[in-house]
């Protein structure tokens, strides 16, 4: 039976757009470059509060539905296009959902990455954090903001409790480079040194921190639970400088 998780809505949207909403004023003039975007929940809110958002997802059966659900809603400037977190290049825009060269240049513009309910699986949160991390390594000034439910199974092989893709992200979290009060506004350093990260990794550490939805209104109807979490990516660890 085919996945069919991409044409659901999943709990974490509803926080992801809550926060948007939230901070509505420091999107106002900004490309927002969503992934993961499913049926197209979370781009209807953003591009409401966004100059424009492209909304990408790899599942062109969810892309359909989620031009459908643009079609019969009210919403801001908003592109629906295929991006496989799995290869390099972006479709050609003869393609179904494929990309043009003014979606490439907004692509280049975008300053934020937002993402929900990605880390679900181990494959797929790899595939996510090695497409995340060259977005960022493409641009310095790119900040991601993600949305996610840390969710608990039984491993039959660990004979644990486990989280799948959430462990992966967490894994690839730097522990050692915080920022004590995180901004989404200030467009400062991005690049850290962490010399108990190791450089030779395969892919650079994130420069992560955990957000509060203390405070956070909450816009839809959905069980805010604790297992529900926000994180900003605000840098990499150990990565070389952009040319």
């Amino acid at each position: 039976m085919a996945d069919k998780s991409g044409v659901q809505v999943w709990r974490a949207a509803f926080l992801l757009v809550d926060f948007a909403l939230h901070h509505a004023s420091v999107f106002a003039d900004e490309t927002i470059l969503e992934l993961g975007c499913g049926i197209g929940l979370a781009s209807l809110v953003l591009s409401g509060v966004a100059k424009l958002v492209l909304a990408t997802d790899c599942d062109v059966d969810a892309l359909a539905i989620a031009d459908e659900n643009l079609r019969w809603n009210l919403h801001g400037p908003c592109r629906l296009r295929r991006l496989d977190w799995t290869r390099r290049g972006l479709p050609l825009a003869v393609e179904p959902f494929g990309w043009s060269n003014r979606d490439r240049t907004a692509l280049e513009r975008a300053r934020f990455v937002l993402a929900s309910d990605v880390l679900y699986d181990d494959d797929v949160a790899d595939a996510f954090l090695t497409k995340l991390t060259e977005l960022l390594l493409e641009n310095a000034s790119r900040t991601a903001i993600i949305a996610t439910e840390k969710r608990a199974v039984f491993s039959a092989v660990t004979l644990s409790v486990v989280h799948l893709g959430y462990d992966a992200f967490e894994a690839r979290i730097c522990r050692h480079v915080t920022l004590a009060s995180p901004s989404l506004t200030e467009r400062g350093r991005t690049r850290y040194a962490c010399k108990d990260c190791s450089a030779k990794a395969a892919t650079p550490f994130l420069a992560a921190t955990r957000l509060s939805m203390h405070g956070i209104p909450q816009a839809f109807a959905y069980d805010r639970q604790e297992m529900l979490e926000l994180w900003l990516i605000h840098g990499l660890i150990n990565a070389p400088e952009p040319a």
